[in-house]
């Protein structure tokens, strides 16, 4: 049998900011940064990386006023022993709906 495959992809624009970002992840977004200079996004795309390892710390409020908001978040949700991938993914799609 075919196991099942979820993805995600969610995008939350704001009329309030140019081109604003906000990134919520796990330890693989842990690399990005914004801001001028090398290894950065740069100047024009202005924003900030909140850490959420977990799906329940991913805050809706913390997402307010920005354009662009990327979630990568709840492959460790998978990870822990006993986990229904469904389950998870109908704990993300009510944080999802809250933003």
């Amino acid at each position: 049998t075919r196991a099942l495959r979820y993805s995600i992809t969610f995008r939350y624009i704001s009329r309030n900011s140019a081109n604003a970002t906000i990134i919520v992840g796990d330890s693989n977004t842990r690399f990005l940064k914004f801001g001028s200079g090398k290894k950065t996004f740069g100047d024009r795309i202005p924003g900030k990386r909140v850490e959420a390892f977990l799906i329940d710390q991913i805050d809706p409020h913390q997402c307010e006023g920005y354009r662009n908001v990327f979630i990568h978040c709840g492959i460790n949700n998978i990870k822990r022993n006993g986990s229904v991938v469904e389950e998870c993914v109908e704990q993300l799609t009510s944080k999802l709906d809250k933003i």
